[in-house]
């Protein structure tokens, strides 16, 4: 039983970064799962896999030389981008009422394309999401590096603000969804650790639960590391900005963002949020997209696994066949030999 949900657990994330063509490497698995204490002998006789350059490496689709080469240009597109997310958001703990950030999807994963953007999560103090959200996106903008519909290559996208009384994501959950607790569990945080060990806490039961990882994006050291929350700066400008400005902000992006909040509207958008608490601001949100590739992934393996059994049993059938023939050819030869002497 215990092997069964292992093997369920280990096929859902193999399919998850197959998605984005990047293979994982046996060390990669062991240490995600290593609350299972998955052997490394269960993991090559359940799925595919090849050894490469010394390590073993496992994908659903087997396009080995292709998708190694895939993710060791994603590796260092990867490390490149979080670099200059480290140096660009460190800015951000200057800024009034910001409490952590951390860079999110697919650069988050280690598995970004050329053309991606630094996605961001920002936490920031209870009541004050537009006015964190007013002025670090000015931040961006002024530097250049907001990301636009036409411009994303390595610029940031501020798409998701929550204040630190939504700390337990579960809320956004949908009913079939793959996509959110991979999210949460590859989280790359770039500082405030109090509030990032909090949010990790909170959530660390629903990724648990739905994917068998324990918090595999962030190691107890990464966390350790982290630096705390703001700086003088921060505290100054928390000090002198007026509490009734947020109002005003919430006003103003409410009213920008009027035609995706409105269901008359033809380009209103449900996935969008705007409320006190949350600005959550992914249009589309592509869950289900990725829910579906995900499903075709997992569910052309596990075909190809029981034709390959029903393969060998018919195999097997037909060895039975024939040495029961023989057998009986045999048999029958003795009786003759028999009868004539």
């Amino acid at each position: 039983m215990k092997d069964d949900l292992s093997s369920e657990q280990i096929l859902s994330l193999l399919a998850f970064f197959e998605i984005w063509e990047y293979p994982l490497s046996e060390d990669e698995v062991i240490e995600w799962f290593q609350h299972s204490h998955i052997s490394r002998e269960f993991l090559r006789k359940s799925f595919p896999h090849t050894e490469r350059k010394g390590k073993i490496w496992y994908s659903l689709t087997r396009k080995w030389e292709t998708l190694l080469r895939r993710r060791e240009e994603a590796e260092a597109l990867s490390e490149k981008l979080l670099r200059k997310a480290k140096q660009y958001t460190n800015l951000l703990r200057h800024f009034p009422f910001i409490r952590a950030v951390a860079v999110v999807n697919t650069v988050a994963f280690q598995c970004p394309y050329d053309a991606s953007d630094i996605d961001l999560f920002i936490v920031v103090k209870k009541g004050r999401v537009a006015t964190a959200r007013f002025f670090s996106t000015i931040l961006f903008m002024l530097s250049g590096l907001r990301a636009s519909k036409e411009k994303t290559k390595g610029r940031f996208c501020l798409s998701f603000f929550v204040d630190e009384s939504q700390q337990d994501l579960s809320r956004f959950l949908r009913k079939e969804d793959i996509y959110l607790p991979y999210w949460i569990a590859f989280m790359k945080w770039i500082w405030g650790k109090e509030t990032a060990g909090s949010i990790i806490l909170t959530n660390s039961p629903l990724v648990l639960d739905k994917t068998g990882l324990a918090m595999g994006g962030m190691e107890k050291g990464d966390l350790l590391s982290l630096q705390k929350e703001g700086s003088m700066l921060q505290r100054a400008g928390e000090f002198l900005i007026p509490s009734f400005l947020e109002g005003l902000f919430q006003r103003i992006l409410r009213r920008k963002a009027r035609n995706v909040l409105n269901p008359s509207s033809p380009t209103y958008s449900p996935d969008v949020v705007l409320t006190s608490e949350v600005h959550k601001l992914h249009n589309p949100d592509k869950r289900d997209e990725i829910l579906d590739k995900w499903k075709a992934i997992r569910d052309g393996f596990l075909r190809g696994r029981e034709s390959g059994k029903e393969e060998i049993r018919q195999t097997s059938c037909s060895r039975s066949t024939a040495d029961r023939s023989r057998e009986w050819s045999k048999s029958t030869s003795i009786l003759r030999h028999q009868r004539g002497s």
